[in-house]
C-alpha cells in the first residue's frame, strides 16, 4: 500500500458519498479535493452512476459500507464492525426485496466485504470498483463493462517479470541490468540452501498462478470468437 493508493480509495469512497446527495452530500463534495484534486475519480463515478433512483442509492450505500470496512480495517468483534454489519444486513434485506434476482450485483460480489477481490492490495482493485459502480449505474451486472479477456495475459506477463529474476538468482546466473532483477537480487541477498528452497517454493506458487491466468484468458478469448 502506498499513500497514492490510499488516496484513490478515499476518492472513490468520498465520491460515492457525494453522489448520494442531500446536504450531507454537498458537504462531502468539498472533502475529495485533497484525495482527488483533479476530480478524475469523482467525474468517473458520477458518469458511471448517472441519475438517481432508490435501488441505485441502496446499492451505493451498501458498497460504501464495504469500502468503509476496508478503509478502517475494522476487526470482527469491535463495536464499529458490529454497527457496520447491522447496517449492511438492513440494506441487504431491502436490496433483496427490490432486486430478488440480484441482477445489479450478484450476491457474491459484496459477500464478506468482497473477500480478496476488494482487499486494498488486489492488483485489479480499481477495475473491480469501476465494474461494481458501472453495474449499479446501468442497473445490470456488467452491462457497462464486459469482460476484457486480456487480464489473464497481462497478469501472466507481470508475473514473468518476477519469475525470471528469481529463477536467475536460484540458479546463480547474472541478473539483467534493467527491470526488477537487480532489486530482487538485492532483497534476496546471499544464496544459501534455506533461501533457495523458499525461493523455489515461491516460484512454484507464482508459476501455477501464471498458468491459471493465461489459461483463463485463452478460454475467454475462445468464447468471444
Amino acid at each position: 500500500m502506498t499513500p497514492e493508493r490510499w488516496r484513490i480509495i478515499w476518492a472513490y469512497y468520498l465520491s460515492l458519498r457525494s453522489w448520494l446527495g442531500g446536504k450531507a452530500g454537498e458537504s462531502v463534495a468539498v472533502v475529495p479535493a485533497a484525495a482527488d484534486p483533479d476530480r478524475n475519480v469523482r467525474s468517473l463515478v458520477l458518469q458511471y452512476l448517472g441519475e438517481k433512483d432508490e435501488l441505485k442509492e441502496l446499492y451505493v450505500e451498501r458498497f460504501s459500507l464495504t469500502l468503509l470496512r476496508w478503509l478502517h480495517e475494522y476487526q470482527p468483534d469491535t463495536v464499529p464492525m458490529k454497527a457496520l454489519r447491522a447496517a449492511a444486513a438492513v440494506l441487504d434485506a431491502e436490496i433483496a426485496r427490490r432486486d430478488p434476482e440480484h441482477g445489479v450485483l450478484p450476491e457474491i460480489v459484496l459477500q464478506n466485504d468482497g473477500d480478496g477481490r476488494l482487499n486494498q492490495c488486489n492488483h485489479k482493485l480499481f477495475r473491480h470498483y469501476d465494474l461494481i459502480i458501472s453495474s449499479i449505474g446501468a442497473r445490470r451486472w456488467r452491462a457497462a463493462m464486459g469482460r476484457r479477456g486480456t487480464d489473464g495475459h497481462e497478469r501472466a506477463a507481470l508475473l514473468e517479470r518476477y519469475l525470471a529474476p528469481i529463477l536467475a538468482w536460484i540458479e546463480g546466473q547474472d541478473q539483467p541490468t534493467n527491470g526488477l532483477g537487480p532489486e530482487i537480487a538485492r532483497r534476496l541477498g546471499t544464496r544459501d540452501d534455506t533461501k533457495i528452497f523458499l525461493a523455489a517454493l515461491l516460484v512454484s506458487l507464482l508459476r501455477s498462478q501464471q498458468l491459471a491466468a493465461r489459461s483463463l484468458a485463452e478460454r475467454r478469448g475462445a468464447e468471444k470468437k
